[in-house]
């Protein structure tokens, strides 16, 4: 496998980031917490749920509270998120377990799930249609799917600080609503219902966004669609023009956050959530840290 391979980058980036993750991720979990309060209109009592991209478990941990009976399971490719994540949960009588696997190819039987909960995943992920059938695949009939994702506005006023003379575009990751409603369709998913929300944050320098971006091991993963000699010329411009700025400059920062869900088809009216213990299965995905 080539060492600019997507998922091998995404992978590895994400596994050196995963002992400080949990410092930087701030960003991450205010988006998963808006994520999670859209369950709250819906009356559904999932049995079996997952997590896929959990990094160190902190939605996993938050769905187990929610929903006191079920078994949920964590799937992540970066190995040493899942280190972090099982150091966090209780040894005996966890309903929380964690596996090591992609999303383009999840460790987990066919209809075996109630609910597939996946924070901020798709951005990294090279190909938008596979993650979202391997979703479809693992939900049983009348399952759903909640996501969330990231708009082309997002970090904005970063991509002017590399381009002042407005030729930065949004890179591949950046959903366009439209374009992820349309790809839920042809994964097989129905009633899909889309809302976006633009999220600013305000660090207190531009020092601090750029920080928690290298520490968090989103400016490598999103630097996976461009070659090495052009990654490390916008990190170099970049750290140039964060020195032109005072040190105590707050800098506003724009996410543009994109919330989903969907469901599978439903075999017969009143369709009941699974139950039993959940099947997974060889997951072709490395499952040590790349």
């Amino acid at each position: 496998m080539s060492a600019f391979d997507p998922g091998l980058r995404t992978r590895r980036a994400f596994a050196r980031a995963a002992p400080c993750y949990d410092d930087v991720s701030r960003v991450y979990d205010e988006i998963g917490h808006r994520l999670l309060a859209h369950l709250d209109p819906m009356s559904v009592e999932p049995a079996r749920v997952l997590d896929v991209g959990c990094g160190t478990g902190t939605a996993a941990a938050r769905l187990a509270a929610r929903y006191r009976r079920c078994r949920v399971v964590g799937v992540d490719s970066a190995w040493p998120m899942l280190e972090v994540a099982r150091a966090k949960t209780p040894r005996f009588f966890s309903r929380q377990r964690f596996v090591c696997g992609g999303a383009e190819g999840l460790p987990v039987a066919d209809d075996a799930v109630d609910l597939v909960h996946a924070n901020l995943l798709l951005p990294w992920c090279p190909d938008l249609e596979r993650p979202l059938r391997e979703f479809a695949r693992v939900l049983a009939p009348g399952g759903l799917l909640l996501l969330s994702s990231l708009g082309p506005d997002t970090l904005v006023e970063l991509r002017r600080l590399l381009d002042p003379d407005g030729g930065a575009e949004a890179g591949p990751g950046l959903l366009d609503m439209h374009v992820l409603g349309d790809a839920l369709v042809s994964a097989g998913l129905l009633d899909a219902v889309m809302e976006t929300e633009r999220l600013t944050v305000q660090y207190g320098s531009a020092e601090r966004l750029m920080d928690d971006l290298v520490r968090s091991g989103a400016w490598s993963a999103r630097l996976r669609h461009v070659g090495p000699v052009r990654a490390r010329e916008s990190l170099s411009r970049l750290r140039r023009r964060y020195r032109l700025l005072r040190a105590a400059e707050p800098l506003d920062v724009t996410f543009e956050i994109i919330y989903a869900h969907a469901w599978t088809p439903p075999t017969s009216p009143g369709q009941r959530f699974v139950q039993g213990p959940l099947p997974l299965r060889r997951n072709p995905a490395p499952r040590g840290p790349g």
